[in-house]
């Protein structure tokens, strides 16, 4: 149900309003990504975003 929100999240949201509405509760998990080689786990939205459609994982990270 927290991903559903964020996956129908389309169209313009020029002040990000929508947007911060559709992934806080996601954030309040405080999920993090792990990578493989056992590398420092990542943040999910304050470092990294997964996209995940199907079988095909999109990962955007930025640095910190």
């Amino acid at each position: 149900m927290l991903f559903k929100s964020w996956a129908h999240l389309h169209g313009p949201d020029p002040d990000g309003s929508r947007t911060a509405q559709a992934i806080k509760p996601i954030m309040d998990l405080g999920l993090a990504l792990v990578p493989e080689d056992e590398g420092r786990p990542m943040a999910l939205f304050k470092e990294c975003i997964v996209r995940i459609d199907g079988d095909t994982a999109r990962v955007r990270c930025w640095p910190q």
